[in-house]
């Protein structure tokens, strides 16, 4: 009923006092969507870079806490289109091989999705 665990890719954005950067994330979609969209997304990319903090010697991961997701987009998906609501820390995903793009339906397994994703951040 989660997402899986998230992997980072690069984290962009120069020194970690500048106001924004860019992580690259990946991971596999949950195994029981939740309508309404998955909770507390936020907290699951700051554990990853958490724990990418701990081992690191790049200084833009090492200096990066207390992460915002300002907006995400889509790097590959397959047909589906994942959108953050920040106001509510939820990753909702569409189905973009439906007519409608509706959102996916409550309990349908997308863990053998995987998703792909560039997040902008503060």
């Amino acid at each position: 009923m989660s997402i899986g665990a998230i992997s980072l890719g690069d984290i962009n954005g120069g020194s970690p006092s500048d106001p924004m950067f860019t992580v690259d994330v990946e991971f596999v979609g949950d195994n029981s969507y939740p309508t309404g969209g998955t909770p507390a997304f936020t907290e699951s990319v700051r554990d990853a870079i958490e724990t990418a903090r701990k081992a690191a010697t790049d200084k833009n991961v090492r200096g990066r806490t207390n992460i915002s997701i300002i907006c995400i987009a889509a790097a590959d998906c397959g047909q589906y289109v994942p959108w953050f609501d920040g106001d509510n820390d939820k990753l909702f995903v569409r189905d973009g091989g439906s007519a409608t793009w509706a959102e996916v339906s409550n309990g349908v397994s997308l863990a053998a999705v995987t998703f792909k994703l560039k997040l902008l951040c503060k």
